[in-house]
């Protein structure tokens, strides 16, 4: 984009401090490539800690996978804020090397906290890292644990749910039978994802919105299933599928809680996730009671 060399400029030379900061908010909102190497050169020149902060916010908020290493040499800075700004800004970028040392900045952030003898300035320090990782791994494992040995383990246990980059991943049953077996042993609703290799919506789709991190965190309370529309005639026909991408959400037996038809948006997505498993979630409770009024 024309605009990135004019916005890199501006945030290095410009006089004006605010102005330097809005072509800051300006290229963390330009989720490229050029950007983020306009931000990363930026991060070198930085003259201040207001400066030096409010790049790292916007090489998080880009959340591109180049910056997780230059982020991640910040997280130890011997100024807090600047730390913080680190910590946080990795645990959007989620790079899964990184992840377990989030883990242990917390670890020892809370193990200084319970010194005695530290100093007002260093337990304020571990305060401010503490919260700042809690909330960095509250965002990239989608739980709020109580403490650093509950992260360690459930990242022992699902770091390989993970990419490279970006967070956790969904994961898919691999039949029909398995799916469906899993979700009536766990209780859990069934989010069917009915798609065509030829149907380029399908494709942005998973590009878009089934490969976000915040999506796979809600996944979790679905057992999750790809159905080619194509190959699986009679599952597209008995859940009258019209038209791809359409996103089927069940109860764990099969029956029809919530529909998606056709792409939308994330952020769209997750409120009918979120919606399909309260509705879903009604019904079992009420299947539940049923049958206790039945005893």
């Amino acid at each position: 984009m024309r605009i990135v060399p004019e916005l890199r400029r501006v945030v290095t030379s410009d006089k004006d401090r605010d102005v330097r900061l809005a072509a800051v908010a300006a290229l963390a909102r330009i989720k490229e490539p050029s950007a983020a190497d306009a931000l990363l050169g930026a991060l070198k020149d930085c003259q201040s800690e207001e400066m030096l902060t409010a790049v790292l916010d916007a090489l998080g908020e880009q959340g591109l996978p180049k910056s997780a290493q230059a982020v991640a040499s910040y997280m130890n800075n011997s100024k807090v804020a600047v730390a913080v700004s680190a910590i946080r800004a990795v645990g959007k970028i989620v790079p899964k090397e990184l992840v377990p040392r989030i883990i242990e900045i917390y670890r020892k952030s809370e193990a200084g906290l319970k010194d005695a003898n530290l100093s007002d300035e260093k337990e304020e320090r571990c305060a401010q890292l503490s919260a700042a990782a809690l909330s960095a791994l509250n965002e990239i494992t989608g739980q709020q644990f109580e403490s650093p040995k509950e992260y360690e383990k459930w990242w022992a246990e699902n770091a390989k749910r993970f990419g490279p980059f970006g967070g956790l991943k969904i994961m898919w049953a691999g039949s029909y039978e398995t799916a469906f077996k899993e979700a009536a042993a766990k209780e859990k609703p069934v989010m069917l994802v009915f798609y065509a290799d030829w149907c380029g919506w399908c494709k942005k789709l998973e590009k878009e919105v089934l490969s976000s991190g915040r999506i796979a965190i809600e996944a979790q309370n679905f057992v999750c299933l790809k159905v080619n529309a194509d190959r699986d005639t009679a599952r597209a026909k008995k859940y009258e599928v019209a038209g791809l991408p359409s996103v089927v959400f069940t109860d764990w037996s099969g029956g029809e809680v919530r529909r998606i038809r056709g792409f939308t948006l994330a952020v769209n997505f997750l409120r009918f996730m979120e919606k399909a498993l309260e509705k879903a979630n009604k019904q079992k409770e009420a299947g539940k009671a049923a049958e206790k009024g039945k005893e």
